[in-house]
């Protein structure tokens, strides 16, 4: 081999520091946040999406069991008991 080609230690001590010392790639860094992305939508659905819809259904729900009472001309009377 010749002289050239032979890396000496300093060299080679230089260029761990050098990757030791570089920041993430962008690859883990795009990784980090589909992750925090995707636990914070979970999250969101969980605890946000979910109650809301809940709520309006049953909303939706009240008005239409409303609504086919009054279309029936359902009356509800009050009896007294006469003894």
């Amino acid at each position: 081999m010749e002289m050239n080609e032979i890396l000496t230690n300093d060299e080679v001590i230089e260029k761990v520091e050098e990757i030791a010392t570089s920041g993430p790639s962008g690859g883990l860094i795009m990784a980090v946040i589909f992750g925090a992305g995707l636990l914070g939508g979970i999250f969101a659905d969980r605890y946000l999406v979910a109650p809301i819809m809940s709520k309006i259904k049953l909303r939706k729900k009240q008005e239409q069991a409303t609504i086919h009472v009054m279309a029936n001309d359902v009356e509800i009377v009050d009896e007294e008991i006469i003894e």
